[in-house]
């Protein structure tokens, strides 16, 4: 008998899966909004597009038994960081490690890029995370997105 059960359940999560990573209307619209910060070209958009279908996989294979909905836009515009500026995304994903495990409060002061990186970020990556910011935090502050999006994150930071 529990072995019938076990295969019930696999069934169902491969069909949670096959349905997760099939490009949704929902998604097209989270997609679109981040194309401008992938700087237009089809290999990075492509790139992206299967980054943020795994991401999406990975989520409903790790949600399946937690009550917490991860909002997919938040994931996206982590993802868009990390794949836009790998060392600054990593460098982030750091510190809002840090940030998490140590309660402060917010992800993002007034101020953050001298505070987190020794150079200045570029121009684009600050305007992106100010426009970002709301979906970054709540991602950051989320039970498992930061692991999710770590899983991205190419470079290793010590903490």
């Amino acid at each position: 008998m529990p072995f019938r059960l076990w295969g019930r359940w696999e069934r169902i999560r491969q069909e949670e899966l096959s349905t997760t990573i099939k490009i949704q209307e929902s998604d097209r619209a989270i997609l679109r909004s981040h194309m401008a910060n992938l700087h237009g070209n089809p290999r990075s958009i492509k790139r992206f597009v299967n980054t943020y279908l795994l991401a999406k996989g990975i989520n409903t294979l790790t949600s399946l038994n937690l009550p917490e909905e991860l909002k997919l836009e938040d994931l996206a515009a982590w993802l868009v960081l990390l794949q836009s500026w790998p060392h600054y995304g990593s460098l982030l994903t750091g510190h809002a490690a840090r940030v998490k495990a140590q309660k402060y409060e917010p992800l993002f002061p007034e101020g953050w890029a001298k505070s987190i990186v020794t150079e200045e970020p570029p121009p684009e990556l600050i305007a992106f995370v100010q426009s970002n910011r709301e979906k970054l935090e709540r991602l950051a502050s989320s039970s498992r997105g930061l692991d999710i999006a770590r899983c991205f994150s190419f470079f290793t930071v010590d903490a």
